[in-house]
This record gives structure tokens, C-alpha cells and sequence, in this order.
């Protein structure tokens, strides 16, 4: 666990010992990552070990902030394609491991310990939009059909997140707007990016969150991706991550107390 943002320990009682400084820990996962792009179990390992549910409130924002750098750089996987293919490959390994820290950012005992000076809660919506533009995006491509369901179960999840904060927010329009996505995003014949892009329009119209910028209709990179593969040139995993809630993937809001 991680305790007061400085060191990370494991175990515990008097068996409980210090590894490594917390920022040397994180900044090794961050870069294990980075040096194999096309490692979709690592990059899930990534996530789990950068888990804000793990850690005390005061520590929460230390985490995040690593937690969003490490996402950012798996949604450029979608956007521009895995570095060094020349844009080839347009989805990263296990896509839908992209949704595990939007379903932990936007746990409420999480989302409501960001650190708001810094604009954490802005920074997870544009991120959240932008993975979810860009996944419906590579959905709507022949050449990833395979992994359509993937990632529409991927969208699920995030907007079931949002649902939860944006509940937290008592922000009703938006609110609803992620309950929508969450159920229309799971029919077969659906236009992907035609059912997301009315939540992320409708985001930057919440009272601090005009900062977050709608996704742009993409252009397109390269001869729209290399076949069906994903950066690990494998078949289509099958969908994981953190549990659900409800009837709302990636949903679980906890009771007022």
C-alpha cells in the first residue's frame, strides 16, 4: 500500500516493509510501459498497481496524476498509432484495459479526494471523452471491426463512470446523457460515433468543466490501420476490468452518508 504519498510498502504488521519511494516506483511503472508499447497485460499490471482506490485520500491526488499521464499516452495508441509503426497499428493491446482508471477515477470516494486546484476532475472528463471519441472512432473501421464489441464494452464502462460522478455533481443532464450512452453503445447495429458525442458535447456546459474540449472528427492516419490487429497483432481479448455495478457497466455509486 501507499502511505502519506512517500513510500510503497507491502505486507503488513511487523512483517510490512518499505520497497521504494513512491515517485522512483511510479516513474519505473510509467516507463516499464513506454518501452513495450505492445504489451497490453503490462500496461493493465500498470493500472492496477496505479489503483487511487488502494491508497489514503490525502494520497489520492499523488497517485492520479501518474494514473492520467499513463492513459494519455495509451489514448495516443488511437489516435496517432503505436509509436514507432508509423501510425499502422491504431488501437493498443487489450483496449479495454483503458477503461479500468476512468472506473477508478470515477469511484466517489476517489472523484471526491482529487485535487480540484489542479484540475484533476477536468483533466479525467477530457481524457474520458477523448478515449471514448477515439474507440468509437476505430469501432466504425473495417479494418478493427473484430474488435468492435471490445470496445463497446470499453464506452460502457467509462460512461458508467461518468454516470457516478456526474452524480456526485447532482449534474442531471449529463447524468442522464452517460446512462444513455452506457445502454445504446451495447446494440449491435449502432452508430458508435454518433451515440458518444452527444455526452461530450454536453460536458464542457458543467459549471467547471468548460475547460474539457469535445473530441474534433478524426482524419484519417494511414491506410486506416494495418488489417484487424491490435498493437500485439493478436486476436481479440476477450473484455476485463474492474467489476460493474448495477445495471450500469463501470457504475458503482456509493450511498450518501
Amino acid at each position: 500500500m501507499i502511505r502519506r504519498g512517500v513510500m510503497f510498502e507491502i505486507g503488513g504488521g511487523r512483517n510490512r516493509k518499505s520497497i521504494l519511494p513512491i515517485d522512483t516506483l511510479i516513474e519505473a511503472i510509467i516507463a516499464t510501459v513506454k518501452q513495450f508499447p505492445d504489451n497490453g497485460p503490462l500496461a493493465e499490471d500498470a493500472y492496477e498497481a496505479l489503483n487511487p482506490r488502494n491508497v489514503a485520500a490525502k494520497a489520492v491526488p499523488i497517485v492520479v496524476d501518474p494514473l492520467l499521464d499513463l492513459t494519455a499516452w495509451r489514448i495516443e495508441i488511437y489516435k496517432n498509432g503505436v509509436p514507432g509503426q508509423g501510425g499502422k497499428t491504431l488501437l493498443p493491446d487489450v483496449p479495454d484495459a483503458d477503461s479500468t482508471p476512468f472506473i477508478n477515477i470515477f469511484n466517489q470516494g476517489v472523484w471526491t479526494n482529487l485535487d480540484k486546484n489542479k484540475k484533476q476532475d477536468v483533466r479525467t472528463m477530457q481524457l474520458a471523452c477523448d478515449l471514448m471519441h477515439w474507440s468509437a472512432t476505430r469501432g466504425e473501421m473495417p479494418a478493427y471491426r473484430a474488435y468492435r464489441e471490445q470496445l463497446q464494452g470499453l464506452i460502457a464502462k467509462v460512461s458508467g463512470g461518468i454516470f457516478v460522478a456526474t452524480s456526485v455533481l447532482n449534474e442531471n443532464t449529463v447524468r442522464d446523457l452517460a446512462q444513455k450512452v452506457n445502454h445504446d453503445i451495447q446494440q449491435q447495429a449502432v452508430d458508435m460515433v454518433a451515440v458518444v458525442h452527444p455526452l461530450c458535447e454536453e460536458i464542457p456546459k458543467m459549471k467547471g468543466f468548460e475547460g474539457v474540449h469535445p473530441p474534433q472528427p478524426p482524419q484519417q492516419v494511414g491506410p486506416q490501420g494495418q488489417g484487424n490487429t491490435t498493437a500485439s497483432d493478436g486476436g481479440a481479448a476477450t473484455p476485463s476490468g474492474a467489476a460493474a455495478g448495477g445495471n450500469i457497466p463501470g457504475a458503482i455509486v456509493q450511498p450518501a452518508r
